[in-house]
């Protein structure tokens, strides 16, 4: 940028010390102005010192100004906005994004369930997260869902899930407590007394709806058939059937009358020589072991005293549904 033509000595040198150049060279809007401002003065010599004044402040402020915008307008080029994407995706499998969203509520829910947390919490969650979308990824590509018999068993899946959180919500309000767990150890001391409690017995069973389909399996049994295959094959009770039969340690004095009289006095291996009748079914006793009865400490006991206590409380939740439905079964 040149000066206007015939500028006075003095006004050359104020000229001098305000051109502004910007970053590739050319001229500037402000260095437009001055020169502006320099043609007025040339028109007229004697120029008031009050604009020579203005001239000089504006000379030495002028630049200041300049390199603000300047460096205002290199930052805004050399630093990207950061990607919203990031903020709200912490992750992406083959494309498909893991929202901060689903890791905020994986992470939450474990917390609810007193996982403790922390940063490797969200990492192992996420790391979770990205699996479990490659694996959808998969199934889906594959068309897992609807292979032979996939959709039932997804189906069954999701009404059992509902199933769990039905019994968790009735258990929430139906509390197992510290004196429901006293009393049931206070039960157990007492047992422990009892004389027909002087063994415990492991126990195997087979559950059928009539005595003459027990009387027909008790006739195989002694003819060398597996109980546990017969138990797996027959048995109503569907958690032992899977076992095939296996209910445990048993108490006689747990047990109904009959069944009790039943074991008492049998060796290991054998098995109950007549149907007992349990609540409407015929049951089939075989006794895998016998053992002395000791009573555990009360912190052994007490988690199983728990446990017992919630398949009670579980039953207790079917029974008050059961009791005003109106069921019909065809026969």
């Amino acid at each position: 940028m040149h000066p206007p033509n015939s500028l006075p000595q003095g006004q050359w040198e104020l000229w001098d010390g305000i051109r502004l150049k910007n970053n590739n060279g050319s001229a500037d809007p402000i260095s437009s102005f001055y020169k502006q401002l320099m043609q007025l003065l040339t028109a007229t010599p004697k120029c008031p010192k009050v604009i020579v004044s203005v001239m000089v402040v504006l000379a030495l402020i002028t630049p200041l100004c300049a390199n603000a915008i300047n460096d205002f307008s290199l930052r805004s080029q050399s630093t990207p906005a950061p990607a919203s994407t990031k903020l709200n995706s912490p992750a992406s499998v083959n494309g498909k994004k893991i929202t901060t969203k689903q890791l905020d509520e994986a992470v939450n829910l474990a917390i609810s369930n007193g996982a403790k947390n922390n940063s490797q919490l969200r990492e192992t969650w996420l790391t979770d997260l990205i699996v479990k979308e490659l694996i959808l990824q998969d199934a889906q590509k594959t068309n897992l869902a609807t292979e032979q018999n996939n959709e039932l068993k997804i189906r069954l899946a999701a009404e059992n899930n509902l199933v769990d959180l039905w019994f968790n919500r009735y258990l929430a309000s139906h509390p197992v407590t510290d004196g429901m767990i006293k009393s049931q150890y206070d039960g157990a001391i007492a047992s422990s007394k009892n004389p027909i409690n002087v063994n415990e017995y492991e126990l195997s069973q087979i559950v059928v709806s009539s005595k003459a389909e027990a009387t027909k399996l008790i006739l195989e049994i002694n003819n060398h058939a597996s109980f546990e295959y017969l138990a797996k094959e027959y048995s109503l009770d569907q958690s032992s059937r899977q076992t095939g039969g296996l209910i445990g340690w048993q108490l006689p004095s747990n047990l109904v009358p009959a069944a009790s009289a039943a074991i008492v006095g049998l060796s290991n291996g054998n098995t109950t020589n007549q149907p007992i009748s349990i609540g409407g079914n015929w049951c089939i006793l075989k006794i895998l072991s016998i053992r002395p009865y000791k009573l555990p400490d009360f912190e052994v006991l007490r988690l199983q005293i728990i446990k017992n206590l919630i398949t009670q409380a579980k039953q207790q939740a079917i029974d008050n549904l059961m009791a005003p439905a109106k069921i019909i079964r065809d026969k």
